[in-house]
């Protein structure tokens, strides 16, 4: 199972009236699977780990392929008149192990649970700076100062992921599945843990969206402008 989620945060010219921040998802996924009840399943051994890595800065990049992003959902930013100097992108990877049991029905049917669940999740976060921005000017430490702000807040928000898995499977982890053969019931058994991390992993992008909205503000670009002045960005505009 690989679960591959994407998301960042805009740093926009000042000027610009919305406040900025958003992700790239995928489509919600299959309901979760509803409990056959042809076994008493008991809560399953659970094991989260998160590998962190970043965050990973790029400047190959302009202004211009930036600003065509569309990270909130409201189509991309140069459609609607703002440019993007910085983005903060994380991607999570997670991938689920299963241990299970099976039991033979007087049906000729197999029902199984699950005993145990590992799941592995991996977090990359990059910073793209737009290429006109030459390192070490105060453009450059205007927009990494900001997108560090992004950075620092995934990075709080790494434990509540975890949080948001273990709830998850506490919820939904006690079912038993019937099916037709000891290999659908396998299969059947790893579809239902894809459905189960997706739909925790997708309330989570949910919520740390909301977050990283929050530092986003009109006021917050108005002082990444002032750092520099809005002459040195409007300068890097050609």
């Amino acid at each position: 199972m690989r679960l591959i989620w994407l998301f960042g945060a805009m740093l926009l010219l000042a000027g610009c009236a919305a406040t900025e921040a958003g992700r790239q998802s995928p489509s919600k996924p299959p309901p979760m699977p509803v409990d056959a009840g042809c076994y008493p399943a008991p809560m399953p051994l659970v094991n989260v780990d998160i590998a962190v890595s970043g965050p990973v800065e790029d400047r190959s990049l302009s202004y211009r392929t930036l600003s065509q992003y569309d990270s909130d959902g409201k189509g991309p930013a140069a459609k609607r008149g703002q440019i993007t100097f910085g983005v903060t992108q994380s991607s999570i990877t997670g991938h689920g192990d299963l241990k299970g049991r099976q039991l033979a029905m007087a049906s000729g049917q197999s029902c199984v649970w699950f005993t145990a669940v590992t799941v592995k999740l991996t977090w990359a976060i990059r910073v793209d700076i737009a290429s006109e921005i030459s390192p070490g000017t105060c453009p450059d430490r205007a927009v990494r100062e900001h997108e560090a702000k992004h950075v620092a807040l995934d990075r709080r928000l790494q434990p509540q992921l975890k949080q948001k898995i273990d709830a998850t499977l506490a919820a939904h982890g006690r079912i038993s599945l019937l099916a037709a053969s000891p290999a659908t019931a396998t299969q059947q058994m790893q579809e239902a843990m894809d459905h189960i991390i997706s739909n925790a992993i997708l309330e989570f992008v949910a919520e740390r969206d909301r977050q990283q909205i929050g530092i986003d503000t009109p006021q917050e670009y108005e002082r990444v402008m002032q750092l520099c002045g809005k002459r040195a960005f409007g300068s890097l505009v050609k």
